[in-house]
């Protein structure tokens, strides 16, 4: 039934045309377009031609070549663009060919109505859209969906180039003929089309970046050509990028409280008179104090590369092609250097010890705590293609008929290897200095140097390999017929089948052989300070963390620590020997991690009406989509009951490896349909003012990475003083729901002025199928390296559906120059907007636990004011992200035993707001210098803590530091 109807389709559109009447001349026949009637959104995705397009009527207009702008003309094509889709959306569009307004796609994006931008390393990197995460915004490049290398359904925004976009859209609400939404909204990423330049173009960028944080500059250059030839109906467009920058991260975490108990006198050599934490005189109570504070320094560098090229072919009015391939390459190689203080790990005695009213320690002295000092390789290397092909057939007035296929692919390989290397030594820890931002701590020793590589040692290595790959093919077929019947301007109908593969594959790697380690690295054997064991000196691979003494320069609070650090550097040993070599050297040093494949294929079809009086004064669509999807998951599973744990390693000495027999393959199909109805109606009140509603049910799919059963096996902590480890197990569910929703949204528009306007969006969200994180705590018989079995606690993770959630809310937005003012104040303008979300809270439908729906941030806004008159440009724009509840802490729980350490306590991240510059200065028609400054008041970039009862308590904490780019931008 299916194939039959995509069959059905095809043919009923050729026997149609095969009749219909010969297309009259040139001059007699309206303009062609790739999807008649459809709005701009439908022909983007279909990647066609953009010398042409729709209004909002349905009735073919010519679109305007593009031409040299500046900010206000981007502002007011924005507005132009807004005001004729026919559906609830908000688009930014480029200054001037090659030059878009900021250097970033999704702090681009941030200036549109109901965008929260998430950062990493300074730059924008996913967005939030009406409080929903990232993962359920659909996001498309010339109106195909882009790969993810994680198996998400989220883009990393920073793999992009913007030198060659066009415009940017966000679809808020659906109709038919467009791809599967994301439950939030769409974004599409309009590359630059050669037919639609006005002449020949030659443009380069060049640019300097310097990041504060880490004190160095970098280049990045870009350059683009595009041209018409064969009178104009044929175009070519191809650039490239190149970009590196520096990058350095300050941070400070601390992890969960553990519990532990009381000692009475006589009971424990090291608190011969006993340990009353609390000092109430009772030593029989359950105290609690913090796993670790972690103080590091990420640094290093990341690095671009990439290419796009597009080919338009427009022989006549009947017939369009168009290709093509965008290709990203990006190379993340950053080490994260740290020094830990692990006070469930000291082989020392607490003391001077203070509680808080949660009989958590907050403050303390510990003896031979052991301080951790250690580094990631930290390399990571993605790969993003994307490559599409379409035409449109228009053979008379009434018939267009548009096909396309495309492939995208996108890839990640990771390796993070790291030596093991400690000390120990006295220390003190103070919470209350800042209690919910950073804890104090130092050395009681004040002769202890903790910049003397002679006093740390080595006492294993570790690290990890893991492959992801995605791929995906599409086809598609788009048939518009134009009525005459009345309201009934026009029918859409078509199909698109697709596939999508996921697959991840790696391994990991660990050993404590310190006399293998020791005959590697031409090192004698040494006893272990304080604990004793064998260890090797870690002075030759220990370096200076690369802060300049200024870690954490941002932060004003009331906490002291320490400003420069010494880290191992994994690269120092593991330059010297390849994985291979280890393996061959080391019995039992590789562990192959859980693999999967996933597979998705969808078969969707649909039916769209588009309607409208005879003036333009009313449109509206109506449209049905069916969606069917077919999904296999094949991993390789661990069998608990045939792993193996060494204490000695404190480590599983065999995982998820099919030669090993410690997994078993694990096959899972399922096949599912969805109709998804929409309603779009717009209404124009008077010339400025516009009305507009929709409706929709509207479907995300789990993301594929979500779907493998692959587990995954960790030992969190193990107690001091021997015992056996809390290890935990955690793996997706292949029988994960889709998201659905009930959308419906109602807006009404004023435009006062070609460039001005002012909008207020309500929006109401009914979701279904919320996915949460279900954990049970299970205790497994487990076999050890002797022989033996003894049980082990477990905290069993895995992924699955649970309540239904309702999100509402109201996004405003308000842009106008100030034109009306006296020279030269008439150059001045401003473009605000604000969203209001309101998620509520969410229901496990499995445990009946209420909690605030996490990652959505009630209060957002972003306000720009720009001068622009004659050749000179500024923008100053502040943009703030209301606190949220972000995740739950494997926290506190009650003091009744070891699987306290995974109760549950909520983390709160706190608001954000950052202060950004740009602007340029015109030397004449080619040349044009500008300037930009991310983070003008170098403002921590996250802060978020962990409240049990009425305590907050420090979590992370992270600077990334601000960023300038000045650079040229030329065209010829």
């Amino acid at each position: 039934m299916k194939r039959s109807f995509l069959s059905a389709a095809i043919g009923f559109a050729l026997i149609a045309t095969a009749h219909a009447s010969a297309p009259a001349d040139a001059e007699q026949q309206q303009p062609s377009s790739a999807s008649a009637n459809a709005q701009p959104a439908s022909k983007s995705q279909a990647g066609a031609s953009t010398s042409d397009t729709t209004s909002a009527s349905g009735q073919p207009v010519e679109m305007s070549e593009i031409q040299v702008t500046g900010v206000r003309a981007s502002l007011a094509e924005s507005v132009s663009l807004k005001r004729e889709a026919d559906t609830v959306s908000d688009s930014i569009s480029s200054e001037d060919v090659g030059k878009f307004p900021v250097r970033n796609i999704a702090d681009a994006l941030q200036r549109i109505t109901g965008v929260q931008v998430n950062r990493s390393y300074g730059e924008g990197s996913t967005i939030n859209l009406r409080g929903l995460p990232p993962d359920m915004v659909m996001n498309t490049y010339n109106g195909r969906e882009l790969p993810s290398p994680q198996g998400s359904r989220s883009v990393d925004y920073s793999i992009l180039p913007t030198d060659f976009i066009q415009s940017l859209t966000i679809y808020k609400s659906p109709t038919a003929d467009m791809p599967l939404t994301g439950l939030a909204g769409t974004v599409n990423i309009e590359p630059i089309k050669p037919l639609s330049l006005k002449e020949r173009l030659v443009s380069v960028n060049v640019t300097g970046i310097y990041d504060y944080n880490s004190k160095k500059g970098n280049p990045e250059i870009s350059a683009f050509f595009g041209d018409k030839f064969l009178d104009n109906t044929l175009g070519i467009a191809f650039g490239g990028q190149y970009s590196k920058r520096a990058i350095a991260k300050d941070w400070s975490s601390s992890w969960y409280f553990e519990p532990r108990q009381e000692v009475g006198p006589g009971v424990s050599p090291l608190y011969p008179n006993g340990f009353d934490a609390n000092h109430n005189g009772v030593y029989t109570d359950t105290y609690r104090l913090w796993h670790y504070t972690d103080d590091r320094e990420e640094f290093g560098t990341r690095e671009r590369k990439s290419l796009t090229g597009m080919v338009q072919w427009h022989p006549n009015e009947s017939f369009e092609f168009h290709g093509d391939y965008l290709y990203s390459w990006q190379r993340n190689n950053i080490t994260p250097a740290a020094v830990e203080i692990r006070n469930t790990n000291a082989a020392g005695a607490f003391s001077n010890t203070v509680t808080d009213p949660n009989n958590d320690i907050i403050a303390m002295n510990v003896a031979n705590n052991q301080i951790f000092a250690s580094a990631f390789t930290g390399r990571d290397l993605v790969l993003l293609q994307s490559l599409g092909a379409g035409g449109t057939w228009t053979p008379n007035e009434k018939w267009t008929i548009e096909a396309g296929a495309s492939k995208g692919e996108a890839s990640e390989k990771n390796n993070a290897n790291q030596l093991l290397a400690y000390t120990y030594q006295d220390t003190w820890y103070d919470m209350r200095t800042d209690m919910g931002g950073l804890p104090s701590w130092g050395f009681s020793n004040p002769n202890f140097n903790l910049l003397d590589p002679n006093n740390y040692y080595i006492n294993g290595i570790r690290g990890s390999l893991t492959r992801n790959k995605n791929e995906q093919h599409s086809g598609h077929i788009n048939v518009t017929f134009q009525s005459d019947l009345g309201w009934l301007k026009s029918v859409q109908f078509g199909a698109n089948q697709s596939s999508n593969y996921f697959g991840q594959n790696g391994y990991s790697v660990y050993t404590n052989n310190i006399p293998v380690l020791a005959q590697l690295a031409g090192q004698p054997v040494v006893t272990c300070p304080v604990v004793g064991g064998n260890c090797i000196s870690a002075a030759p691979y220990m370096r200076l963390a690369p802060t300049g003494g200024n870690y954490l320069d941002s932060y004003s609070g009331g906490s002291r620590f320490p400003k420069n650090f010494l880290y191992a550097d994994p690269y120092g040993f593991f330059s010297r020997y390849s994985i291979a070599q280890l393996v061959a050297a080391i019995p039992g040093f590789l562990q192959y991690s859980p693999s999967a494949n996933v597979n998705e294929r969808v078969l969707a079809e649909y039916l769209r009406l588009n309607f409208g009086d005879a003036d333009d004064r009313w449109s509206a669509t109506l449209g049905i989509r069916h969606e069917s999807t077919d999904t296999s998951v094949r991993t390789y599973s661990v069998v608990m009951d045939k792993i193996v744990y060494d204490p000695n390693a404190d480590q599983f000495a065999s995982q998820a490896n099919p030669t090993m027999k410690a997994s078993v393959l694990s096959e899972t199909s399922s096949s599912k349909g969805q109709w998804l109805p929409s309603f779009t109606f717009k209404y124009s009140i008077n010339d400025d003012w516009l009305l507009r509603l929709a409706a929709a049910k509207e479907m995300t799919r789990p993301n594929l990475n979500n779907l493998s059963q692959s587990q995954y096996l960790e030992i969190l902590q193990t107690p001091t003083g021997g015992g056996y480890p809390l290890a935990d197990t955690s793996s997706g569910n292949p029988h994960l729901e889709p998201y659905l929703a009930n959308s419906f949204d109602a807006s009404i528009e004023w435009y006062f002025s070609k460039e001005g306007m002012a909008s207020a969006t309500f929006f109401y969200k009914d979701v279904s199928n919320w996915e949460f994180s279900a954990q049970e705590h299970k205790t497994y018989p487990i076999h050890l390296v002797d022989g033996t079995t003894r049980d082990i606690p477990f905290l069993v993770s895995t992924i699955a559906n649970g309540g239904g959630l309702k999100i509402k809310g109201v996004e405003l937005s308000y842009q106008q120059p100030f034109t009306f003012l006296p020279a030269p104040w008439d150059g001045f303008g401003v473009v605000a907007n604000y969203t209001y979300v309101d998620a509520g809270d969410v229901t496990n439908k499995a445990t009946g636990v209420t909690t605030p729906t996490l990652g959505i941030s009630k209060n957002s806004y972003n306000v720009s004011v720009y001068y622009e008159k004659e050749s000179f440009n500024v923008r100053l724009a502040y943009n703030y992200k209301g606190g949220y509840p972000g995740a739950y802490q494997m926290g506190p729980g009650s003091p009744s035993g070891p699987l306290d350490y995974w109760g549950v306590a909520p983390v709160y991240t706190k608001g954000y707001g950052q202060l950004d510059l740009s602007g340029g200065y015109r030397v004449n028609e080619w040349c044009e210098v500008n300037f930009s400054v991310m983070n003008v008041l170098n403002k921590p970039d996250y802060q978020d803590y962990v409240q049990i009862g009425g305590q907050k308590y420090q979590h992370a904490y992270w600077q990334e530091g601000r960023i300038a780019q000045i650079g040229v931008h030329m065209k010829f």
